[in-house]
């Protein structure tokens, strides 16, 4: 194998090696499923909040067996404040915010 030849391959080596890292660090993540005790600590609630809302159809109930799960994204969602304002919001706030915009 000539020089160029070797330098042609470490070059074509070394970009899809990048193409590859740049590819991997852009790809999505599987989504988490968090209990509901986790996700009331996630949000700032109690518990029976975040079954209330898997009752009231905002967000997504999952079942792992007998376990229920809501993903994170989804949580996530939810607590995202798009109204903003001067004081903070409380989770109840937000997530009616969240039902309206989803309702249309």
């Amino acid at each position: 194998m000539s020089d160029l030849e070797r330098s042609l391959r470490d070059l074509i080596v070394g970009l899809v090696r990048e193409e590859v890292r740049r590819a991997l660090s852009q790809a999505t993540q599987p989504d988490e499923f968090l209990t509901t005790a986790r996700a009331a600590e996630v949000a700032k609630v109690a518990q029976g909040t975040i079954r209330r809302w898997i009752r009231d159809g905002r967000l997504a109930p999952h079942h792992a067996g007998r376990e229920l799960r809501v993903r994170r994204s989804d949580l996530d969602a939810l607590m995202h404040d798009h109204g903003g304002g001067d004081r903070e919001r409380t989770p109840e706030e937000l997530a009616e915010d969240f039902v309206r915009r989803r309702r249309g």
